[in-house]
């Protein structure tokens, strides 16, 4: 039965186990086979075509082609909204709209999906649920993002805390607590943040292997964490090692660029001047190659570079 219902259905789950076993290229295969069979089987607004456009967009924003990924679901969200409003699928787009939105820095489109995602997830599942629980942990993403931190903390704890009962070793609480980190360090809370840095990290160690970026990103904050305590010897220490492996693994990303910055401000207040300036270089060239002109990204490695370079020609 090579274009059944029961073939199409196989393809579906296929591609819904491959992205959890990050095998994004077989997933998009299996994904986009059961869609054409699907849409030759039903009409258009059919909930099984509906779910795979909705696996299709999370399948394509877990790989970072969030164009794409939208078209899809809003589509199939605009679909939903007719036929199932109040159900777990629209609750799935909506997400991953949100997460999408952040992605652009649409931060105001984000908190809508989300809290409009949050909202139907709390009216479907009982709470703790860990549907409910990842929809808090993003939407404390999105707060932070937001430079929210009070609310963002307020969000993270509840998830955090029902995860401490339900998932107390997996990957969800330890992205709670690398994110109550973030917001304890932008809250100038250096003790509650260290915690939560090192307990993200132990777990972390745990379930990836040693060059995972997932562990990398933690090495970066727990270092840039550092800095801001003023540790530097010691932030040092966990920032040039992370850096080395990003090197290699992820030579152009966010992550190096955010290790670099922080090499760089480590080195400053070392009195290693061109050090710091050679990071700070670096850093700046990739945050330009990433980002818009203008980003909050940019203009913070632009000063730093500026006042290094200001400094030498005192001396």
């Amino acid at each position: 039965e090579p274009t059944g219902p029961l073939i199409a259905k196989g393809l579906y789950l296929l591609g819904f186990a491959a992205i959890y076993l990050d095998q994004m290229t077989e997933a998009q295969q299996h994904i986009t086979e059961c869609l054409r069979l699907r849409r030759a089987i039903y009409p258009p607004e059919d909930s099984r075509i509906i779910e795979v456009l909705i696996l299709l967009g999370a399948m394509l924003c877990m790989k970072g082609d969030f164009s794409e990924a939208v078209a899809h679901l809003q589509s199939g969200v605009s679909v939903l909204r007719k036929t199932e409003p109040t159900g777990p699928l629209i609750t799935n787009g909506l997400y991953w709209l949100g997460f999408a939105a952040m992605n652009f820095e649409q931060l105001a489109e984000a908190q809508q999906h989300l809290t409009e995602c949050l909202r139907l997830r709390q009216a479907i599942y009982p709470p703790g649920h860990i549907e409910i629980v990842d929809a808090l942990i993003t939407f404390g993403v999105m707060l932070c993002k937001k430079r929210d931190f009070s609310e963002a903390v307020a969000h993270l704890q509840s998830g955090v805390s029902v995860l401490r009962k339900t998932e107390p070793t997996g990957p969800l609480i330890a992205k709670g607590l690398y994110l109550l980190g973030f917001a304890a360090i932008y809250l100038d809370q250096m003790t509650e943040a260290q915690q939560h840095i090192t307990e993200c990290l132990r777990l972390r160690r745990a379930i990836y292997p040693p060059e995972d970026s997932r562990i990398i990103e933690v090495l970066i904050l727990l270092g840039a964490m550092l800095c801001m305590k003023g540790d530097f010897s010691e932030a040092v220490a966990h920032l040039q090692p992370s850096v080395s492996v990003l090197n290699k693994t992820e030579p152009t990303g966010p992550i190096k660029a955010n290790g670099l910055y922080w090499l760089g401000v480590a080195a400053m207040k070392l009195d290693q001047l061109a050090e710091a300036q050679q990071h700070f270089t670096e850093c700046l060239r990739l945050r330009q190659a990433i980002y818009p002109r203008g980003h909050s990204e940019i203009i913070a490695a632009e000063t730093l570079l500026q006042q290094i370079i200001e400094g030498q020609r005192q001396r």
